[in-house]
């Protein structure tokens, strides 16, 4: 059987020219290694391989994931039209700081990210998306005495405070089977990227080898934060 394509010759180069290859580049650039606290940049570079200039709708949006809700909540939203012409190359750069997102994250510091961009003279179209998750510092627990059954040890618990601002309404949550029962350990609010101490006595009630002591720091401003250590119990 004949080939079809050669009847429809006109109408195949109609329709190649309608949809030409993209000449356009696009390189979306963030760094990945982001801890609470810090600003994030966001950028994208934009090469024009064209013989012709190029105008570029360009749409970049930052959504705050929440484990409670299934939408992300924009956090940052920013739109430029860039003009280039050929063989130029264009960087659109912007920064997401901490004011932008600390009152936006709820308790998951984790961020959808989507670029788009249009060029306007061959609707070539670019879409990137993007999660990135906040690095967060864990509780430290140290174990200042031997634990044994029926008598009080002491144990502290540390956190730093990566935000610069002042932490209020601070607390721990410990617990640890057969060591202490759930209880709140109150601390005073913790001034800008300081160090929060507590301590706090226990009477183990169960031997053991492999017990487990849990903590998780609590404030106004933070949410979630964990920190674990293993510990033996003696009789």
């Amino acid at each position: 059987m004949e080939s079809l394509f050669p009847g429809y010759a006109d109408t195949i180069s109609r329709l190649l020219a309608n949809n030409p290859k993209p000449d356009v580049d696009f390189e979306f650039l963030l760094n990945e290694n982001f801890a609470l606290g810090d600003d994030i940049s966001l950028t994208i570079v934009m090469k024009n391989s064209a013989k012709e200039e190029r105008d570029v709708n360009l749409s970049l949006r930052v959504g705050s994931v929440h484990s409670a809700s299934r939408n992300s909540i924009k956090v940052k939203h920013e739109r430029a039209v860039l003009s280039f012409g050929p063989n130029e190359t264009r960087k659109f750069s912007t920064v997401l700081s901490l004011n932008d997102y600390l009152s936006r994250s709820g308790d998951t510091f984790t961020f959808a990210i989507m670029v788009r961009a249009t060029v306007q003279q061959t609707e070539q179209v670019f879409v990137e998306s993007r999660e990135l998750s906040a690095s967060v510092p864990n509780i430290t627990i140290h174990v200042l005495e031997p634990l044994m059954v029926g008598k009080s040890s002491e144990i502290e618990f540390n956190f730093s405070n990566p935000l610069p601002v002042t932490l209020t309404g601070c607390k721990f949550i410990i617990e640890g089977p057969g060591v202490v029962e759930t209880v709140d350990v109150p601390c005073k609010k913790i001034p800008p990227r300081a160090y929060a101490k507590a301590r706090y006595t226990v009477k183990p009630y169960r031997q053991g080898a492999q017990r487990v002591i849990i903590a998780r720091f609590s404030c106004d401003q933070l949410k979630d934060i964990h920190g674990a250590v293993g510990v033996a119990v003696g009789n």
